[in-house]
């Protein structure tokens, strides 16, 4: 691990906001063992202009729209849609985690739809709302490392301070979530270290996350930020790294299919909606 440079990205998330930084472009990166140079580029259809969150599963990559109630399964290397199953109505769905036979689905508003039987094109979905009172807006779903619970994260929630994204947990076995935020991700826990923006900082707003398989690390992506944080299972900061908006133009979804190979998801503003694959070195 190349102790300075992880120093130096450091800052990226943990140093300030605002929305309109620009990186130094030199300053690109990816978490060790991915390389910008080395990606491949599907287009995805129209359908999934709005995808926004991502989830591997056998051979397959899943996914959910904030357009749509659908699931959609998706062949990584053509795009093409292989099944699309119903599980709502159409409202603003950001993010999925696949437990066994199981899709969990985020609502915006923190809401969590439990889907089962999707596998089989026979899906039964529940509700367990998120009862906090206030302004919110949630983008990111993700397995709490190594328990069986759920984790979301606040994108723009109004109990948050500036520079801050709250975290929840919903039990899996109690079926519940815990009254109070069980973490605060914090711009200013890692404070005084050389910024790799070139003007201002970067903005918090996390839009998706997910586990690496080899390490347990969380990978949390920002679309708005335009940075990709690597955390321990903790969530102590390991190394934050700036993104390339002409790559990730608007990077919504992240998953990792076994081996530990990266998928990054954009949904489509100008361009089509598009998925980005980085091998894992070995």
């Amino acid at each position: 691990m190349r102790i300075p440079k992880i120093l130096i990205l450091a800052t990226v998330f943990f140093s300030g906001c605002n929305s309109n930084t620009q990186p130094v472009e030199n300053l690109y990166s990816l978490p060790e063992g991915y390389q910008l140079e080395n990606v491949s580029k599907v287009k995805l259809l129209e359908e999934l202009k709005e995808i926004s969150g991502i989830f591997w599963k056998e051979d397959f990559i899943w996914a959910v729209d904030d357009e749509y109630g659908d699931l959609f399964q998706i062949d990584p290397k053509s795009g093409e849609i292989k099944t699309r199953v119903k599980f709502g109505k159409d409202q603003d769905y950001e993010d999925l985690a696949i437990l066994g036979d199981t899709a969990w689905v985020l609502q915006s508003n923190g809401d969590l739809h439990r889907v089962t039987n999707f596998l089989q094109n026979d899906p039964q979905t529940e509700v367990f709302e998120f009862s906090q009172k206030g302004k919110k807006d949630f983008e990111t779903l993700v397995q709490k490392p190594g328990q069986n619970s759920l984790l979301i994260i606040c994108k723009n929630c109004e109990w948050d301070k500036k520079g801050e994204s709250s975290v929840f947990e919903f039990d899996l076995t109690t079926e519940a979530f815990k009254e109070n935020p069980v973490q605060t991700l914090k711009f200013d826990e890692v404070a005084g270290m050389e910024s790799v923006f070139s003007d201002q900082k970067p903005t918090m707003e996390p839009s998706a996350s997910a586990i690496h398989p080899l390490t347990g690390d969380l990978f949390i992506l920002s679309s708005a930020g335009k940075w990709l944080l690597v955390t321990s299972p903790t969530f102590s900061p390991k190394s934050v790294h700036a993104l390339d908006p002409k790559l990730f133009e608007q990077p919504e979804g992240i998953s990792f299919d076994p081996n530990g190979n990266l998928f990054i998801s954009n949904e489509g503003q100008n361009k089509k909606p598009n998925l980005l694959s980085f091998p894992i070195s070995r």
